[in-house]
This record gives C-alpha cells, structure tokens and sequence, in this order.
C-alpha cells in the first residue's frame, strides 16, 4: 500500500484529503525504511515474514496509547496475550495470506505469559461522543521452551507488525499505537 499512499500524496502539487468535516493539505510526506525516523516506517509484507526471528522466545511491546479488546459487551484493558496476538493476527489476515498454525489461539493461550509489565496503567482518551480507556505501558511477553517453532517465529512476526496496525479497538482514532522493543 505504500507505493500507493506515495505516489496520491507525492504526485500532486498540494494534496489535500478531507476527515470528516475537517480539510487538510499535505506539505510533507516523511518515510524512511531503515528506520532512522522511528514514526515513518514502512516495509512490505514479504520482508516482514522473512525477518520474522524464529528463535526469540521473549517479546516487548510498548503500548503508547491506550489499547483495549472488546469482549462481549464490555471493554477490556488488559493484555492478555490470546487477546493482544489475536488481534494482530485478524489484522494480518486482512491483507495478507499467511499460514499460521490451525490451533493458534489455544497454542498462544498454553505457550505465552506476561513475563513483565513496567510502567502499567490504565489511560482514558476522549472521542466526540465518550471517552474510552484502555492500559499503556510496557509488556514483556515469554515463549515457553515446549512452543512449537512455528509458533515462535509466527508470534515474532505479529509483534512485529504491531506497528502498522495498532493494538486492540478503536485504532483509527489513535487507541493502541504500539511500537516492539528490540
């Protein structure tokens, strides 16, 4: 998509785009893929899967704004890891076709635990209409030793896309930026 997103903005004289009521004009468009510039990334699906390490059994995600999943009828601000890898999975799905393992959900349920949780807590941003919480932070997630391999490399894959599509609802009005701490 970024060949696209590159070639709309870069082509015109002033782009513009409008959200919601508001019209905006760019005058600049940033992106660096070696990421001099942490908040302009950008790489393709492909490299993501190939740099996906198959032997790091311990991840951390640093949660910026507040994430949540919607469980049910409730909001739920914890990072559970079925919930936080589930989610970037759908995401994935969306756009790519992967094979990740058919038992997925339950492997990640038995085969990841929160291993730490600095700096945790519980945020609350305000929309138009009501505000919405969800927790910030950082969180160290551990593999266990008895992980399947695929299962390694498929969860390092997903923390690693976790910074193009967010964590959790609600992530197109700024819940869930989340950036992997190497």
């Amino acid at each position: 998509m970024f060949s696209t997103f590159s070639d709309y903005f870069l082509a015109r004289v002033e782009p513009t785009f409008r959200l919601g009521c508001t019209e905006f004009a760019v005058t600049n468009v940033l992106a660096a893929a070696d990421r001099e510039n942490p908040w302009s990334r950008y790489t393709s699906y492909a490299d993501l899967i190939e740099g996906a390490r198959p032997d790091q059994r311990r991840i951390m995600l640093q949660f910026l704004t507040p994430a949540s999943f919607r469980t049910g009828d409730v909001d739920l601000p914890l990072p559970l890891p079925r919930l936080v890898f589930q989610h970037y999975l759908k995401r994935f799905r969306e756009f790519q076709e992967f094979a990740f393992l058919p038992d997925f959900f339950e492997t990640v349920e038995r085969c990841t635990s929160i291993a730490r949780m600095e700096q945790v807590r519980t945020d609350t941003i305000k929309t138009k209409t009501m505000p919405l919480a969800g927790f910030i932070g950082r969180i160290t997630f551990d593999i266990s030793k008895k992980a399947p391999p695929e299962l390694i490399a498929q969860l390092n894959l997903l923390a690693d896309f976790a910074f193009f599509c967010g964590t959790g609802r609600k992530t197109t009005v700024g819940m869930g930026q989340t950036v992997r701490i190497q």
